[in-house]
C-alpha cells in the first residue's frame, strides 16, 4: 500500500494537533487559560525574561498575536511586560509569582492529560516518537527552501 492509497500522514498530523489542543484547552479552561498562553508561561518559566520575538518563536504564534496574548496575560497579572531601555520598539516579558503559581495548579491537570494521551506506550515509543517529529519538522523547514536549478 502506497501513502497516495490512503490519507496522508500529514493529515493525522493536522488531525492530531487539533484533537490534542481541543484536549487541552479544555483541561486548562477551568484555570482560566488557553493551551498557547499555558505555553507562554511554561516557556518563561523555563527561559526566564524573553523578548516578544523569542517567545512569538518558542510558542509559535505571530509576533503580533503574541503581542496581544502578552498584554492579555499581563492585565491578569500573570506577566510583566517592559520596554528594552536601549530600543523601546522592542518588549522583555517576564513570569510574576501569580503566574507561576497559575501555572502551579495546572500541573496536576496537565499531567493527567498527558498521560492519557501516551497512555500505551512506554519511554522508548515516545523517545522514537519525538526523534521522527524532529525530523520531519527539520524536512518541512527544508522543504521551504526554493530548489536551485541544475546547470
Amino acid at each position: 500500500m502506497k501513502i497516495q492509497d490512503v490519507d496522508p500522514p500529514e493529515f493525522h498530523l493536522t488531525v492530531l494537533n487539533r484533537q490534542i489542543r481541543d484536549m487541552m484547552n479544555g483541561v486548562l479552561r477551568r484555570h482560566g487559560l488557553k493551551l498557547v498562553e499555558w505555553r507562554m508561561l511554561q516557556c518563561l518559566a523555563d527561559e526566564g525574561s524573553l523578548s516578544v520575538c523569542d517567545l512569538s518563536s518558542l510558542v509559535v504564534v505571530e509576533r503580533t498575536a503574541t503581542g496581544r496574548l502578552v498584554d492579555r496575560l499581563a492585565e491578569k497579572g500573570l506577566v510583566q511586560k517592559k520596554q528594552m531601555p536601549n530600543d523601546r520598539r522592542f518588549s522583555v516579558v517576564t513570569l510574576r509569582p501569580k503566574g507561576r503559581e497559575w501555572l502551579a495548579k495546572c500541573s496536576e491537570d496537565v499531567d493527567h492529560a498527558r498521560t492519557q494521551l501516551f497512555a500505551g506506550l512506554g519511554q522508548d515509543d515516545i523517545q522514537q516518537f519525538l526523534e521522527v517529529l524532529q525530523i520531519l519538522q527539520r524536512n518541512a523547514g527544508l522543504a521551504a527552501i526554493p530548489r536551485r536549478a541544475k546547470s
